[in-house]
C-alpha cells in the first residue's frame, strides 16, 4: 500500500526522496482508489519529512474535495496541517474543509482544533465562521490542549486578525497555572498573540514574564525581540525581563534580523527602557543594512534613532533612513508616517524633503490617521516651521478634520495641537483653531505645565 509505506516513512523520521519523488507520479486516476485516510496520511507524510511536491498536493486536492465529507476530523485535521507545513495554497480545499467542523466540532481532539486553525492562519486563509465556532469551546475542553496547542491557538487567532475577547479570557485562565510546561517558542508566541489582538491580561504577563526570565538563553533572536515588543505594545511593566532581554541580546545581536531588530529598539524605546549599549550596537548593525528595511523599519529605526539622540548623536543613521524612506513613503501606513516624522522633530534632525514628500502622501490619506498620529505629525511640522510646498501643516483640509473631531483628543494631543496652533499662527498671523478651540487647548497646556 502506497500511502502506508510513505507514512511509515515519515513515522519513523526516515527521508527517501527517490521514493516520495516516484509517488508524485501516481496518476490521479489512482489517487482515486484511495480511502479517505490513505490520502490524508499521505499528504501528512510529505509534509512530516519537508518533502514538497506542488504535483501531488494539487492532485490529492482535486481527488478529496468532492467527498470530503466522508473523511473523519482527524483526516480533516491532518489534511490542512500537511497544505499548511509544506505551504501549498489550496482556496478551494480549504473552504470547503472549513465548513466541516462547523456542525462536527466535538469530533475534533485538542490537537485537532488547535492544527486546523493553525494551518488556516498560516496559509493566510481567512474563515471567520470556523474560528467564531473554536471560540465557543468550553473550559473544559481547552484544558485538555498541550502548551504547544494552547500557543498555536492564540497565534492563529492573531495571525488571522480575529478578536475573542472569550477565547483569550479562557485561554489566559488555563494558561497561567501552566506556563512553565511552555517551550521558549510557546511563551513568545503567546504574549504576542496577545499584544496583537490588544487582549490585556496582567496576570498572564506577569506569570510569563516571571517563567521566562531564567530561561531567556534558550529564546531564539526572534523570540526574544518579539516578547519584548509585546509588553511594550500592551504597556505591561517589566524592567527585570527588558534586563535580562538586553543581558542576552547583546552578544547575539548580529543574529538578530531586521525586524528582530527594529522591534526590539523600539520596545527599549517605548517602555523608556535605558540601554546605551543596546541603541549603540542596533545603529551599528543597522546602518549597513537599513536599505533592506521596510516601511516598518525604518519606522521603528527612526523612533528608536530619537532615543539612541540622548545617549550619542547619529545624524548618519537619520540621514539614511530618509534616503531610503523618500521613495517608497507612499507604502508607509499612517502610523509609520507619524511615528516616522515625530522622530525627527523630536531630535532636531531636519529633513525637508522627506517632510515634503510625506505631506503630499498624508494630504489625501487623512480620513486613515488616529488622534494621536494627526497630533504626533501636525506637532513635528511645527517643530521645523512647516516644512512643505503643500503648507500640509495649515492645509484647511488638515484643521478642518481636527476642529471636527476636537472632542476625542487626550489632554497630552490638545498639548501639541496647542503647540501646533501658537507657531501656525506665527506663521500665517492667525489662529489655525476657531477661538473656543483654540483657548481649550491652551488651558490644557497651561495645566498640563503646571501639574
Amino acid at each position: 500500500d502506497i500511502a502506508n509505506m510513505v507514512w511509515a516513512y515519515a513515522s519513523v523520521g526516515h527521508s527517501s526522496p527517490e521514493l516520495f519523488d516516484k509517488v508524485t507520479d501516481i496518476p490521479p486516476s489512482r489517487l482515486r482508489e484511495f480511502k479517505s485516510q490513505s490520502l490524508a496520511n499521505t499528504v501528512w507524510a510529505y509534509a512530516t519529512v519537508g518533502h514538497s511536491s506542488p504535483e501531488l498536493f494539487d492532485k490529492v486536492a482535486e481527488v478529496a474535495i468532492p467527498g470530503l465529507r466522508e473523511f473523519t476530523s482527524q483526516e480533516i485535521a491532518n489534511i490542512v496541517w500537511a497544505y499548511a507545513t509544506v505551504g501549498h495554497s489550496s482556496p478551494q480545499l480549504f473552504d470547503k474543509a472549513a465548513e466541516i467542523p462547523l456542525p462536527r466540532l466535538h469530533e475534533f481532539n485538542s490537537q485537532g482544533i488547535a492544527n486546523t486553525v493553525w494551518a488556516y492562519s498560516t496559509v493566510g486563509h481567512s474563515s471567520p465562521q470556523l474560528f467564531d465556532k473554536v471560540t465557543d469551546i468550553p473550559l473544559s475542553r481547552l484544558r485538555e490542549f498541550t502548551s504547544q496547542g494552547i500557543a498555536n491557538t492564540v497565534w492563529a487567532y492573531a495571525t488571522v486578525g480575529h478578536s475573542s475577547a472569550q477565547l483569550f479570557d479562557k485561554v489566559a485562565k488555563i494558561a497561567i497555572p501552566r506556563l512553565r510546561e511552555f517551550n521558549s517558542q510557546a511563551l513568545a508566541n503567546t504574549v504576542w498573540a496577545y499584544a496583537t489582538v490588544g487582549h490585556i491580561s496582567p496576570q498572564l504577563f506577569d506569570k510569563v514574564a516571571e517563567v521566562a526570565l531564567p530561561r531567556l538563553r534558550e529564546f531564539t533572536s526572534q523570540e526574544i525581540a518579539n516578547m519584548v515588543w509585546a509588553y511594550a505594545t500592551v504597556g505591561h511593566s517589566s524592567p527585570h525581563l527588558f534586563e535580562k532581554a538586553v543581558e542576552v541580546a547583546l552578544p547575539r545581536l548580529c543574529e538578530f534580523t531586521s525586524q528582530d531588530i527594529a522591534n526590539m529598539v523600539w520596545a527599549y524605546a517605548t517602555v523608556r527602557h535605558s540601554s546605551p549599549e543596546l541603541f549603540g550596537q542596533a545603529a551599528e548593525i543597522a546602518l549597513p543594512c537599513i536599505h533592506e528595511f521596510n516601511s516598518q523599519e525604518i519606522a521603528n529605526t527612526t523612533q528608536y534613532g530619537h532615543m539612541l539622540q540622548l545617549v550619542t548623536p547619529s545624524p548618519e543613521l537619520f540621514g539614511q533612513a530618509a534616503e531610503i524612506a523618500l521613495p517608497c513613503i507612499h507604502e508607509f501606513n499612517s502610523q509609520e508616517i507619524a511615528n516616522t516624522v515625530w522622530a525627527y522633530a523630536t531630535v532636531g534632525y531636519s529633513s525637508p524633503l522627506l517632510f515634503d514628500k510625506a505631506a503630499e502622501v498624508v494630504l489625501p490619506r487623512l480620513c486613515e490617521f488616529k488622534n494621536q498620529e494627526i497630533s504626533n505629525t501636525v506637532w513635528a511640522y511645527s517643530v521645523f516651521n512647516f516644512p512643505s510646498s503643500s503648507e500640509f501643516g495649515t492645509h484647511p483640509d488638515l484643521v478642518r478634520l481636527i476642529v471636527s473631531s476636537i472632542d476625542k483628543f487626550d489632554d497630552k494631543q490638545l498639548s501639541q495641537l496647542h503647540q501646533w496652533n501658537l507657531l501656525g499662527k506665527e506663521r500665517i498671523g492667525k489662529s489655525l483653531l476657531p477661538l473656543n478651540v483654540s483657548e481649550h487647548c491652551l488651558k490644557v497646556f497651561s495645566s498640563s505645565k503646571l501639574s
